[in-house]
C-alpha cells in the first residue's frame, strides 16, 4: 500500500482513487495507483522526494487474473442515492437502509457469504 494525502483546494473530504482522504490527513492507496498519485500536483505521496518516483510502498504483486463477470442473480449493495444503499439481486431490491459501510462491508464478502447474510436477515 502506498500512503497519500490531498493538499489541493477543496474543503473537508475528498474521494479519489477509491479512497476517501479526511482532511489533508494520510491514507492508504493501492500501490496501482502511485503513478496517478505521483502525477498530480493535488496529492502528496508520504516518501516520495519531489516528484521523484521513489515512495514507501510493497513490491507490486503481479496482476489478477480478471474476474468472471457476475451473473445477474448475484447480490450486490449499490448507492440508491441520498447516501442510502441497497443489497441488490440484478434489478431486483431484496433489502434496504444499509449505511455505505455496511455495503462496503457487505460487497467484501464472498458470493456464499453473501446469499447467506440475505437468507438469514430475510
Amino acid at each position: 500500500m502506498v500512503r497519500a494525502r490531498y493538499i489541493g483546494e477543496a474543503e473537508g473530504d475528498v474521494s479519489a482513487f477509491g479512497t476517501t482522504f479526511a482532511d489533508g490527513k494520510y491514507a492508504e492507496v493501492g500501490p496501482q495507483f502511485l503513478t496517478k498519485l505521483l502525477g498530480n500536483p493535488h496529492f502528496e505521496v508520504e516518501g516520495a522526494r519531489n516528484g521523484a518516483s521513489e515512495a514507501k510502498s510493497e513490491p507490486e504483486a503481479p496482476p489478477a487474473p480478471p474476474a468472471a463477470p457476475a451473473p445477474d442473480f448475484a447480490y450486490e449493495a449499490k448507492h440508491r442515492g441520498r447516501g442510502n444503499y441497497s443489497i441488490m439481486r440484478g434489478e431486483e431490491e431484496v433489502r434496504e437502509g444499509l449505511t455505505k459501510a455496511d455495503a462496503e462491508t457487505f460487497n467484501a464478502l464472498s458470493d456464499a457469504d453473501k446469499t447467506a447474510y440475505v437468507a438469514d436477515e430475510g
